[in-house]
């Protein structure tokens, strides 16, 4: 046995492979960017489901009260414009399914039950998050009164 101990010549038959840690990082980046891309992929499918489900759910409850008895009432201007003053005299726009349900002699309350799915979708539809119980509603729509 030599006294001389060479740190380099160290078991030399045992020695490890060199490994090129550049090349594994680089396939890992690749296989963790492929991952999240097919995730992004998926999580864009659920969405658009998502979406789909609640409009064909939001057209089901459409036909549903278009099915409802009772007449077809288009809003027009004056119904979301029109001013009311209270008992003390101040002046304030008034709530248009209170405006319609007065014209048709029906409480605005049943007014918005039998179109909450109708004005809801038309808010949605224009950027809105509800129509705030019906307070907020659009020139055109076609609302169901009951008889």
């Amino acid at each position: 046995m030599s006294d001389n101990f060479d740190p380099n010549q160290h078991n030399a038959d045992n020695q490890e492979p060199e490994v090129d840690v550049l090349a594994e990082v680089d396939v890992l980046a690749e296989l963790r960017a492929e991952m999240q891309s097919n995730q992004n992929a998926k999580d864009a499918q659920i969405a658009q489901l998502l979406a789909e489900n609640n409009s064909l759910r939001t057209s089901r409850q459409i036909q549903r009260t278009s099915e409802v008895p009772g007449k077809n009432y288009t809003v027009v201007d004056t119904d979301t414009s029109t001013d009311t003053k209270d008992d003390d005299g101040n002046v304030s726009i008034a709530h248009p399914l209170d405006v319609i349900g007065k014209k048709h002699d029906v409480d605005k309350g049943l007014v918005y039950a039998y179109n909450a799915a109708r004005l809801e979708a038309e808010a949605i539809a224009r950027g809105f998050t509800d129509s705030d119980g019906g307070r907020i509603i659009f020139p055109g729509t076609i609302l169901k009164i009951p008889a």
